[in-house]
């Protein structure tokens, strides 16, 4: 029995709809033969250049390898070793970028099963602890298109592209009542400037009756 080695090639989605799964043989979408033997060296440093620094369990978590510290273990003479508030290590590229430790951290709004929160063993490094036994109000059992929003690094509500109920579109922004005060302006700009994109006249024609609407979940 043959295997074939297979990509979702895009478009998989279109704005404000979808179209079916459309799968073709990675060499073919490569322009060239896939590797025989492939590296895992170079696998995990790919990794790494993404979201590190990271633990051994994070690899794992994302490539659903098994063996990766000694994979880690090998590429230790390479890498850059710090340790957690736990004492866990963390592997990174030596030359890769990390800012200063008050380096304020943007707001993000990011897009659903983002990687940035997905490619991590341990998830909480992204959680308020206060919010922690609450974070799941933030998302409907069952509802697709809901993103998260960043807020000094950590998960602070969410967001959501509504249509229908009034004219034009709005962003919905979903936090728990433990939201900082004064990060209200701070997601609020984002989220104009991210609504201005999602609304441009190329893509809707709600940009002119769009607005940013707060919900606190209790």
């Amino acid at each position: 029995m043959s295997t074939e080695t297979l990509v979702q090639a895009p478009p998989r989605g279109m704005w404000g709809q979808s179209s079916q799964v459309t799968l073709v043989r990675a060499d073919c979408w490569l322009g060239r033969p896939l590797d025989p033997k492939p590296s895992i060296d170079a696998y995990v440093r790919r990794y790494l250049a993404a979201f590190g620094p990271a633990t051994v369990a994070d690899v794992s978590t994302w490539s659903r390898l098994t063996g990766v510290r000694a994979v880690l273990d090998r590429l230790r003479p390479e890498l850059a070793v710090f340790a957690d508030e736990r004492g866990r290590e963390l592997f990174d590229l030596p030359d890769a970028p990390r800012p200063a430790p008050t380096t304020k951290a943007p707001v993000r709004f990011l897009p659903e099963y983002d990687n940035l929160l997905l490619a991590h063993a341990d998830r909480s490094r992204f959680h308020h602890p206060p919010d922690a036994a609450g974070i799941g109000r933030l998302w409907e059992v069952g509802r697709h298109g809901i993103g998260t929003v960043l807020y000094d690094g950590v998960v602070r509500a969410s967001w959501r592209l509504e249509h229908g109920g009034t004219p034009g579109a709005h962003l919905s922004v979903r936090h728990l009542p433990t939201r900082p005060t004064r990060s209200r302006s701070a997601i609020e700009s984002e989220a104009v400037r991210l609504l201005r994109f999602l609304t441009s006249d190329a893509l809707t024609s709600d940009a002119a009756t769009s607005d940013v609407r707060f919900e606190s979940r209790t």
